[in-house]
């Protein structure tokens, strides 16, 4: 599922940084493993650029997630994919078998 997930977050990034729109160099999860059991979802992976990924880990604060997740809840919506997501691969649906946010 991993793979599908990754291939995902590619089309809704289209390979780009979310934050400069370089080419992305690797995914980045939003909330760290450590500090969330279900950390591999749609709606908490997005594709970075290398620099982008050190600034965010270095500076790393609530806000810098609350932008990542922002951006990405924003692609995700935008991008016309959400509807061919499967619902399994959201934390919301992982965790508590709802899909909180993107019911709206």
């Amino acid at each position: 599922m991993l793979d599908e997930i990754y291939g995902i977050i590619l089309d809704i990034c289209d390979s780009r940084c979310v934050l400069c729109n370089k080419t992305y160099d690797c995914f980045h999860e939003i909330v760290p493993k450590s500090r969330r059991r279900n950390w591999h979802t749609v709606d908490n992976t997005v594709c970075i650029c290398a620099e982008c990924h050190e600034k965010v880990h270095r500076n790393g604060t609530v806000n810098s997630a609350e932008k990542l997740r922002s951006i990405l809840y924003e692609k995700i919506h935008t991008s016309g994919i959400y509807d061919r997501i499967p619902r399994e691969m959201f934390f919301d649906v992982v965790s508590n078998g709802e899909a909180e946010f993107f019911s709206s």
